[in-house]
Parts: C-alpha cells; structure tokens; sequence
C-alpha cells in the first residue's frame, strides 16, 4: 500500500508541476506581448508629440507679407497655441482632424504650362488663425513648419485617405467623427454665443462650410450645448 500511495504522490507531483510550468509559459508569453504593445505604443506616442513645444528650433520659412500669403501676421505666441492644440492628444487619427480645419480645396486659377507631366485642376489652401481668431492663409512651407508636419500627410489628409481609412475600418463612424470634429470647432471659435440661436448658428456654419461637411440641427445643437 505504501508503494502505491508513493507512486500517486509522485504521479500528483508530476502532473502539478506540469501545470505549473504550463502556466508560468503562458504568463510570460502573456508579459511579452503586453510588453510589446507598450513599446509600440509608447513609439507611436513619441512619434505624434510635439518635440519642439517653445519653438527653440523653430525658423520662419518665408516672409510672406501679402495677398496672396500673411505667413508674417502669424506669431510666434500664435503657433505656439496651434501646436498646443494640436499635439494635445498624441493621436494621428485625431491630429488629422484638426488639420482638415485649416485645409481647403479649391479649383486652380492659374493654368500650368504643357510642359508639366501632371496638370492641377485643384490647390491647396491653408488658413490659420490668430489668438483672436483672425484667419490668414499661408503657404504650404509655412504651414509643414507650424506644426511640423510632411507634404505627404498633408496631401493623404487632403485627399480624405487616412491610412486607417485604407486598411479598411468604420469609414461611416469615422467621417461622423471629423464631422462632429468641426461643428465643435467651429463652436468653440465663437466669441459670443448669447448673440444668435442656435438655430442661426447652425445656417451660418452650413453656409461657410463644404457641403460633405454638413452636419443636421440636432447634432449641432447636442454640440452646442455640451461644448
């Protein structure tokens, strides 16, 4: 009988240290995998943060001072608030958004030589503003330098192809929300809003808005109201 019981502890032993050595696999292979999340992560984070907050390495492009272009009105108090609201949220996704409010396009005036391969039926146009909401358009080199950004995602964002966009995903989900996006940052501008309803709020913001960018009343009012 003492044999047999010495074989079931010993069997008992076995098989305890078998799950033990099972679980202690998996709670490492669980670490790893967590711990690589957390890295990614932590590089998309840096990737998407503003590296230059008080503008020591910052240098005007351009000295644009005209009609076409006031780069010069911009100051640096100014890009310092843009970038602030900019990189407040270290999120690529939501940091596109934004941009679609400073970016517009619109038909080229000026037709290009035939000479050129590729021929522009539209622009780009890129407005700004002040710390007192003043809206002044600059030029491409010095809108990249506000917010440190490439051509390439300015042309992706334009062009309404965000990266997450292609690799499938909820594109309805994701237009509502640069929808909402704008209607709330077109409220938020506003300097007084006890002067009109809101209802007349909402006709001025459809007027000067594109159309793909409409949004109905009672979203704009549930914005209204919570903003």
């Amino acid at each position: 009988m003492s044999i047999k019981k010495n074989n079931i502890l010993l069997n008992c032993e076995v098989i305890m240290d078998y799950h033990n050595i099972s679980i202690e696999e998996g709670n490492n292979e669980c670490r790893k995998r967590i711990s690589k999340q957390s890295k990614r992560e932590e590089r998309k984070k840096q990737k998407y943060s503003d590296k230059d907050p008080a503008l020591e390495n910052f240098k005007r492009p351009c000295n644009h001072d005209g009609k076409s272009y006031a780069c010069c009105n911009i100051t640096l108090e100014d890009i310092k608030l843009l970038r602030k609201e900019f990189y407040s949220d270290a999120d690529k996704f939501r940091q596109d958004i934004q941009l679609c409010q400073y970016i517009s396009v619109v038909p080229a005036k000026r037709r290009r030589s035939m000479k050129e391969i590729k021929q522009r039926n539209a622009t780009l146009c890129y407005l700004l503003y002040t710390a007192n909401g003043q809206p002044v358009r600059v030029c491409n080199a010095f809108f990249t330098s506000v917010f440190e950004i490439s051509k390439h995602r300015i042309l992706t964002v334009a062009k309404g192809t965000d990266s997450k966009e292609r690799r499938g995903g909820d594109r309805r989900s994701q237009k509502s929300a640069i929808k909402k996006e704008k209607a709330r940052i077109f409220i938020s501008n506003l300097q007084e809003k006890e002067s009109l309803s809101v209802k007349e709020f909402h006709k001025l913001y459809v007027k000067q808005c594109e159309a793909e960018d409409h949004v109905s009343y009672g979203m704009f009012r549930n914005i209204f109201l919570s903003d």
